[in-house]
């Protein structure tokens, strides 16, 4: 397999660069590449996050400054997007309150927490998607979502849209997620999603413990989904697959893949598809 390097040097941020997790990219149906992120952070967890999206009109060698897409006030984090079949482009995130787990704490974020009340929490924590029908330019309002992942829901064969991930659990008392891996189906391009299966249990595993889970469908049909496993018996955190011969409906039987972890998965043009993941453990 070759690859062609395209641009050397970082992705201009803002004037005053800040942390940037958990991105995605996509390619629209006339050539745009657009990338999201979580910007405006000072680390991995902080109450500062927010929804960053980029646009390239020249295959990646240039990037536009970012549209910051989201103002909650909390945790804006794990951006995804996907390419719906009509062209329209969904960007999903969450509202995430972990940072209050973290001890000492910097004055700032406890001005954050202090502003915090049970409303704003009714209001505004969970899984969230805006959605662009003019590539980027501009965006929907956001709207409540069930579940996420961190790169978004997968466009299937027929033209639909099928989203696996963690399904959000009570605003109020669960800090993201209730612990579920659920799988969704929407046929309007992301405007609503209607629950479709439950992955199922594993004995001797919590589903609470599997994290940035990603779904890829193959020519012949055959639907793989991989996530980050922290129960694995082994110790080591590993990528897990299973597998769905009927969209999604039902699912056959868990196996590891490999210790590595967070997993991306993509469909080539040539049927071929890709997995990639990183290799965290010694050496």
């Amino acid at each position: 397999m070759n690859f062609t390097k395209i641009a050397s040097g970082w992705i201009e941020t803002e004037d005053k660069p800040t942390y940037h997790g958990w991105p995605t990219v996509c390619c629209l149906k006339n050539g745009r590449l657009l990338a999201a992120a979580s910007g405006g952070r000072i680390g991995h967890v902080c109450p500062f996050g927010r929804a960053y999206c980029y646009a390239s009109d020249d295959g990646g060698l240039t990037w536009s400054k970012p549209q910051i897409l989201s103002s909650g006030p909390m945790d804006d984090r794990d951006c995804g997007l996907a390419v719906a079949s009509d062209g329209s482009v969904l960007l999903n995130y969450i509202t995430a309150i972990g940072f209050t787990r973290v001890r000492n704490r910097p004055e700032a974020w406890n001005e954050v927490m202090r502003k915090i009340t049970l409303e704003t929490l009714a209001l505004e924590h969970g899984a969230w998607m805006r959605r662009s029908t003019d590539g980027g330019r501009t965006w929907s309002p956001k709207y409540r979502v069930p579940l996420f992942n961190n790169h978004g829901p997968t466009l299937m064969n027929d033209g639909s849209l099928l989203w696996v991930g963690a399904e959000v659990g009570n605003t109020v008392n669960a800090s993201t997620l209730n612990g579920h891996i659920r799988a969704y189906r929407s046929t309007d391009n992301g405007l609503t999603w209607q629950f479709l299966s439950a992955l199922p249990e594993y004995p001797g595993q919590r589903q609470a413990d599997w994290y940035e889970v990603h779904t890829v469908q193959t020519v012949k049909g055959l639907v793989i989904t991989q996530f980050r496993n922290h129960g694995d018996p082994s110790g080591k955190v590993t990528t897990w697959q299973i597998e769905s011969a009927n969209g999604g409906l039902t699912w056959g039987k868990y196996h590891p893949v490999c210790p590595g972890y967070p997993t991306h998965l993509l469909r080539l043009a040539d049927g071929r598809v890709v997995m990639t993941y990183g290799w965290r453990h010694e050496p």
